[in-house]
């Protein structure tokens, strides 16, 4: 699978997915996005919804569901948009770093 063929995955569960949440914003992050793609990649992507924040769990088991209807092999991680702005957060870093926004 291409990058490509990984955005257009993504943006076919951003969608699904807004249907049940408000998403402001949703990047692809991980080997798809650094161009370092291997047979065992997963689609790591990460999704901002003013309305994650209360059960990160919960939320994430949730989004995680939803792949089953798109991609097993996407990996989705929630942040709320204060969340997401915590410039001490490694993984927000990485994905404000390397990651490819896809909405």
């Amino acid at each position: 699978m291409s990058q490509t063929d990984a955005i257009m995955l993504l943006k076919k569960y951003v969608a699904l997915i807004s249907r049940k949440y408000p998403v402001q914003s949703a990047y692809l992050f991980g080997s798809f996005a650094k161009g370092s793609i291997h047979d065992g990649s997963d689609i790591d992507v990460c999704i901002v919804s003013p309305v994650f924040g209360k059960d990160y769990f919960g939320e994430e088991a949730d989004l995680r569901r939803e792949t089953l209807r798109v991609d097993t092999r996407i990996e989705p991680v929630a942040f709320n948009p204060a969340d997401f702005d915590d410039k001490y957060n490694l993984l927000v870093h990485e994905v404000k770093t390397h990651g490819i926004q896809i909405l």
